[in-house]
């Protein structure tokens, strides 16, 4: 039996392991962790780690270096997150220098697309998000300085979200330029003081283009740039530029006039060397216009071309910007400018317009100019120009009083054509009024007035409006008149007034006015008193009643004064009247014209 106990001892220890095998599973499990193996010290043996998982490693010397590579299944955002114990003694200096790669295995070449630092008083890190296409990346992590060395265990974790709308990196140049689909954010982040983002979308007619940018803190940390498709960054300037500075998150730049085509974004730090890793989002908001400027215009020989009397939109986007349109003169003579725009507070010239002829050597001669302020919603001025191929410029009157709101331009070439429907009549005893139909485009009106239809016309007077009275003329004479309209260029070839010719001749003469405010009322039963005003000018007055048996009117009183009574009337019956004013001179009456019939009754 003593035999027996130590092997009887010896089993029941085997059978304890095994229990506590048995029975401590899940305590075991989750004690297991993954970390690296050695060598990974460069990127083809570089350890397989699972995204979102943590891997343990540590730096066995000073030149030690751990590479790990990860497989992502889709496009997304990608960020590493390593921890660490606090090392003391260093002051808060980097501890490790982590980087994200991509590696092309037929080249052999490594692209580094970030790398960031862990501090040597921290436990965590975390780098900037990055968006990757799917595929495999690679993690390097080594000492960030010499004299900071640690052996000390780091935990390694490459964080992997799914996102459909995130730029893909590596697109720091126009040839990798990510696709933008307008009016969608799209989500970046600039990882590094050097790193570039570069987009492309296209428009698919011409119309008008703004960028929104929001932010997490829009604070001068990104600069944003427009380029046509066939521009060199490198040797020619940008469409337009801007940075979305802002109190708040979110901004929109001024507008800018695209023609069809495609088009890059480069999104960049600030120039001040201001960088965030922070996630901004970038949408393309677009318009389709007809009749809008398209840059680059900001040169006579990229003017945009223009049709006369059609309306066309534009702005200025920044205090450098100018816009040039072409446009053709049909004839030599008189063209009307409409400058339009949304009224601000700014009495001040904000806009300056410039017009041009540009010879076979590319010459430009300024021929007419004019400003518009911020105040007035249209500016309009007539130019008097030459025939043919002209230039438009409109730039800023001044860096000072640079405004992008949006413009509307308009050209109205045009010929005075002669006053319509021109009509004269007697206003007074000496006076003769005219009307006419307006004139288009017309400041003004000249009339000519004659002694006879074929005598000498000499200017009579002058008026703005449609109407116009000639006054101190004869009683009874005839006055023959025309009209022409005028147009007061405010500049170009010179400031000559331009005539229509001659409206058709009318005439009238200056007779006294109608008697007004005529009223017949019973004075008794066999009488009538008839009162009026008087008439300016009159000599004296006819009275006509209604002979009932000839129904014809018959003078039957002329008188100086201005009432009368018609006595001797049958009682009982009603008797009509109307009056007339003359003028007497050189010997003979002048009349006028009849007052309305009144109707009075006997009873």
């Amino acid at each position: 039996m003593l035999k027996l106990f130590p092997k009887l001892l010896k089993n029941s220890f085997i059978i304890f392991i095994i229990f506590v095998l048995l029975f401590s599973t899940t305590s075991f499990a989750y004690a297991v962790e993954t970390r690296e193996t050695e060598p990974n010290d460069t990127i083809v043996n570089a350890n397989n780690t699972a995204v979102n998982s943590e891997t343990v490693g540590n730096l066995s010397a000073i030149e030690d270096v751990d590479w790990y590579s990860f497989t992502i299944p889709s496009a997304g955002k990608v960020s590493l997150n390593i921890k660490h114990n606090i090392i003391t003694g260093h002051s808060g200096a980097y501890l490790f220098k982590i980087g994200l790669y991509s590696y092309n295995a037929d080249t052999q070449i490594e692209t580094e697309i970030f790398t960031f630092g862990a501090n040597s008083s921290g436990t965590s890190a975390d780098s900037p998000n990055v968006g990757l296409a799917p595929g495999t990346y690679f993690i390097r992590i080594s000492i960030y300085y010499k004299d900071v060395y640690t052996n000390t265990d780091y935990r390694i974790t490459p964080v992997f979200v799914a996102e459909t709308n995130r730029e893909v990196e590596n697109n720091n140049t126009m040839a990798t330029a990510n696709q933008l689909t307008l009016s969608s954010d799209t989500i970046g982040s600039i990882q590094m003081p050097n790193d570039i983002d570069w987009y492309t979308f296209t428009l698919p007619s011409s119309g008008k283009v703004s960028f929104s940018f929001k932010g997490m803190n829009l604070n001068l940390f990104w600069m944003v740039k427009l380029y046509a498709k066939d521009q060199d960054p490198t040797s020619t300037p940008e469409l337009m530029w801007f940075y979305p500075k802002s109190t708040t998150t979110s901004y929109t730049s001024t507008s800018i006039g695209l023609s069809a085509g495609i088009y890059f974004l480069r999104i960049s730090s600030y120039p001040t060397g201001s960088n965030s890793n922070l996630d901004y989002a970038i949408s393309v908001n677009f318009t389709a216009e007809t009749n809008r400027e398209t840059e680059p215009n900001n040169e006579s020989i990229m003017a945009d071309q223009i049709t006369t009397n059609t309306e066309y939109s534009g702005n200025i986007s920044n205090q450098t910007d100018k816009d040039w349109y072409a446009f053709t003169m049909p004839y030599a003579g008189l063209a009307r400018f409409s400058f339009k725009h949304t009224t601000f507070n700014n009495e001040n010239a904000v806009w300056s317009i410039k017009v041009y002829t540009i010879d076979s050597s590319q010459y430009e001669t300024e021929i007419a100019g004019y400003s518009a302020c911020g105040s007035l919603f249209d500016s309009i001025i007539t130019f008097k120009l030459p025939a043919g191929k002209l230039y438009i410029e409109i730039l800023p009157a001044s860096p000072q009083s640079y405004n992008s709101k949006d413009y509307l331009l308009t050209v109205n070439p045009f010929k005075l054509t002669a006053p319509q429907s021109v009509n004269a009549v007697s206003s007074s005893y000496n006076s003769i009024k005219l009307n006419w139909n307006p004139v288009a485009f017309a400041f003004g009106y000249t009339i000519f007035r004659s002694a006879s239809l074929s005598g000498k016309y000499s200017t009579a007077g002058s008026t703005m409006d449609k109407t116009w009275t000639d006054t101190g003329r004869l009683t009874g004479k005839n006055y023959y008149y025309k009209i022409k309209a005028f147009s007061m260029p405010d500049s170009g070839l010179n400031d000559k007034d331009e005539y229509s010719v001659s409206s058709a001749v009318v005439h009238a003469k200056a007779i006294p006015s109608a008697p007004i405010s005529v009223k017949a009322t019973r004075a008794s039963s066999s009488s009538i008193k008839l009162t009026w005003s008087p008439v300016t000018g009159a000599t004296g007055y006819c009275v006509y009643r209604l002979n009932s048996s000839t129904a014809k009117f018959e003078s039957i009183k002329v008188t100086s004064a201005t009432n009368y009574v018609n006595s001797g009337l049958k009682v009982n019956n009603a008797y009509q009247y109307k009056i007339i004013a003359y003028r007497t001179g050189n010997g003979a009456n002048v009349y006028g014209n009849f007052s309305l019939i009144v109707t009075a009754k006997t009873y």
